[in-house]
């Protein structure tokens, strides 16, 4: 995760442009996600490549559950 949304994520209030930023980095995290497993299948599976898109995919869903909170 960017270092920007995470500095974002600590702040007490929210913008709705950073709300927009976070929204963002969701669907960057998406399509990064799709990328390297659309590129796994091609070149088979490492446990590193294994373990960085399991980061990427906890990162996606600590930021669905950030704005599933302030949407409360």
């Amino acid at each position: 995760m960017k270092e920007e949304i995470r500095v974002l994520l600590d702040s007490e209030e929210i913008t709705e442009n950073e709300i927009e930023l976070i929204e963002n980095e969701i669907d960057r995290l998406e399509n990064e996600i799709s990328y390297e497993e659309k590129k796994l299948e091609v070149c088979g599976y490492g446990k590193n490549d294994l373990y960085y898109i399991e980061e990427l995919e906890e990162d996606l869903e600590y930021l669905k559950d950030f704005l599933d909170e302030i949407d409360l």
